[in-house]
Parts: C-alpha cells; sequence; structure tokens
C-alpha cells in the first residue's frame, strides 16, 4: 500500500513532467458563499488551461492558513 508521502512525491514527478518547459500557475482563493456560485467564479480560470491539481472543498476558518501550507 501507497504511503501518503509516497503518493505526494509521485504527485510531484507527474507535475514536473506535466510544466516541463511550459508556463504554468497556481491559483489559492478563499471565496465566502455558496457552491454554486462559487463554481461560477471559477470557471473562466479552469477554461485557462488544464487543471493538474484541483484542491477546492469547503473549510473552517481555523483551515484557512493550509491554502498556501501556512501554519496558522
Amino acid at each position: 500500500m501507497a504511503t501518503r508521502a509516497g503518493r505526494r512525491v509521485a504527485a510531484r514527478r507527474t507535475w514536473k513532467v506535466a510544466i516541463r518547459g511550459r508556463s504554468f500557475c497556481f491559483v489559492d482563493a478563499v471565496h465566502v458563499g455558496g457552491p454554486d456560485e462559487l463554481a461560477t467564479l471559477l470557471a473562466p480560470v479552469r477554461r485557462a488551461g488544464t487543471v493538474l491539481r484541483e484542491t477546492v472543498r469547503p473549510l473552517r476558518l481555523s483551515e484557512i492558513g493550509t491554502l498556501c501550507e501556512e501554519p496558522c
């Protein structure tokens, strides 16, 4: 069974291959509203290119610092 750390390493290798020689960006966002409104707001961003990692999910206020992997 793969460990969490092992899956992260494998994912990083996949990203490196996918973005090698290409332009890319990371988008961090916080939205205080409903999921339908959020989907509408993010639609243009998602259409801009290939999404390599989707991390949109509901968060508690105490978890917001994890968006940029910063401590709370």
